[in-house]
């Protein structure tokens, strides 16, 4: 089948004096037609949320889980492209299904493991974040709910990020899983990648963690860059054994918090077999030093199956308290885009 082949890998590096990682990554693949996923949950770690690392773990697997059942129930076969309807389904109404599962799935755990006193609540205890992507031959989406983020890199080095809010976060305020009718905050940005088209170079997942450990955005998506450059330079190997973890371990140093990536990218992007060029010092740094124009959102043209806001039905979820949790809701995510930030290298 034409189109594009996809990889992905993932790191993760703890804070500093945490006692446990409350972030969950991961990447897996589906076959015929070939597709890959990676996603990025970050639990929100605070006193209200005792679960949330594991609730950050469900997120990840759970993802992975859904697409697999949609990807069985909605592709013709193993050998044609998803449908429209298919499409549409991942589109629109996926994010309705992973919330769904993820609160079913933490409510059973909390019946068969509860708090004492048991919690009103209990989805709230396992509070996440969650930023997903997916990647076909022919389609590539992605979802983010709450903080974190999603940059694509294309091959010359520019950096979007088309989920970003744009909104200012006070504190360690954030959107999450464990919220009321959370699907409709789920942000969604969706791209054909037709035969003869250049998709992403490089797609990459990220909890906050590391975005906090940089002075201003720019200099985070320097970063974002330069990982792409490492990549295309060295190959996959390198970058995820050695490159990355020493990476994030920096910056969960500089911003206490847990520091995740997961990354997608097309495998025609990098060498199949690296040259491996001399070792640099382990704090080079792996953006450009020049810092590139700034765009602003009004600047740029919304990229294809982006939008701003979609009509929705008027719907409702429904918590069940300790029984597994459920909803009848039916409403489409809300899909957004925003136009690209650039970047500024900093010492990783």
């Amino acid at each position: 089948m034409s189109g594009h082949i996809w990889q992905h890998g993932t790191a993760t590096v703890s804070g500093l004096g945490k006692r446990c990682n409350q972030d969950g990554v991961g990447g897996g693949t589906i076959t015929d037609p070939p597709a890959e996923w990676a996603a990025v949950a970050d639990g929100h770690g605070s006193a209200a949320y005792v679960r949330s690392d594991l609730g950050a773990r469900v997120a990840v697997e759970l993802f992975g889980a859904t697409l697999v059942r949609l990807w069985a129930e909605h592709a013709e076969d193993g050998r044609r492209p998803l449908t429209a309807a298919a499409r549409g389904r991942l589109v629109h109404d996926f994010p309705r299904d992973l919330v769904r599962a993820w609160r079913e799935h933490v409510a059973l755990h909390h019946w068969n493991n509860p708090t004492r006193p048991r919690a009103e609540q209990p989805s709230t205890l396992y509070g996440s974040t969650f930023i997903g992507a997916l990647t076909l031959p022919e389609l590539l989406v992605c979802w983010q709910l709450g903080d974190g983020d999603l940059v694509l890199i294309d091959a010359d080095g520019t950096c979007t990020t088309p989920l970003d809010s744009g909104e200012v976060v006070l504190g360690e305020a954030t959107e999450s899983l464990c919220g009321p009718e959370a699907w409709r905050s789920m942000r969604v940005h969706w791209v054909p990648l037709r035969q003869g088209s250049r998709p992403p170079a490089l797609v990459m997942l990220s909890s906050d963690g590391l975005s906090k450990s940089f002075v201003d955005r720019p200099g985070f998506l320097a970063f974002a860059r330069g990982v792409f450059e490492r990549l295309r330079a060295e190959g996959s190997d390198r970058l995820l054994e050695r490159d990355l973890p020493h990476w994030l371990g920096e910056a969960a140093r500089h911003s206490g918090d847990d520091t995740s990536v997961a990354l997608l990218w097309p495998t025609a992007a990098v060498p199949q077999a690296a040259p491996r060029g001399p070792d640099r010092h382990e704090g080079a740094k792996p953006g450009p030093d020049a810092e590139p124009a700034r765009e602003s959102a009004a600047e740029v043209d919304l990229a294809p199956g982006s939008a701003t806001d979609v009509d929705l039905a008027p719907q409702s979820s429904t918590d069940v308290g300790l029984a597994p949790q459920s909803s009848t809701d039916d409403e489409p995510a809300r899909e957004s885009a925003h136009g690209p930030d650039r970047p500024q290298g900093i010492t990783a």
